[in-house]
């Protein structure tokens, strides 16, 4: 959120990018995003939808959104952040949060209109890191919201 405030590069698309999305040679010393999806509002923001990788691993349970990628525009990221923190605040009395991909998915959850989920499908080596591919344009086989 600082570094969007700050913008030291004007650029309009921001993202959050966990340091093991760049394990793969192939995305070192290269521009990461090449390609957004052109149906991405500017008041949404982009993330992984693990579902179909968590759900045959017992120790990836109650993470059904890839937390190493979120992106968006700057009035998508402002409306997420601010709806992420309400559900925290409603929720850290009674709950663990320090698994913030449990509380991102709360928050896409109760915010549908805020998230566009991207679930990975073939082509791949790990669905995990399935941003990365995707947003260098490589047309892997996408599908967002289910669809």
């Amino acid at each position: 959120e600082r570094a969007m405030e700050m913008n030291p590069f004007d650029s309009e698309f921001f993202a959050w990018v966990d340091i093991g999305y760049f394990r793969h040679e192939g995305f070192r010393n290269q521009r990461m995003i090449r390609f957004i999806p052109a149906d991405l509002t500017q008041h949404q923001v982009l993330i992984l939808d693990a579902r179909r990788i968590t759900h045959k691993r017992r120790w990836a349970q109650g993470t059904d959104l890839g937390g190493g990628f979120i992106g968006g525009y700057k009035d998508g990221i402002s409306r997420w952040i601010k709806q992420y923190y309400e559900v925290i605040d409603a929720n850290y009395r009674d709950h663990f949060v320090g698994n913030d991909q449990v509380w991102m998915l709360a928050t896409c959850n109760q915010n549908p209109e805020l998230c566009m989920l991207i679930h990975p499908r073939g082509g791949y080596r790990d669905g995990w890191f399935y941003m990365a591919p995707l947003l260098h344009g490589q047309g892997l086989n996408v599908s967002i919201d289910g669809r």
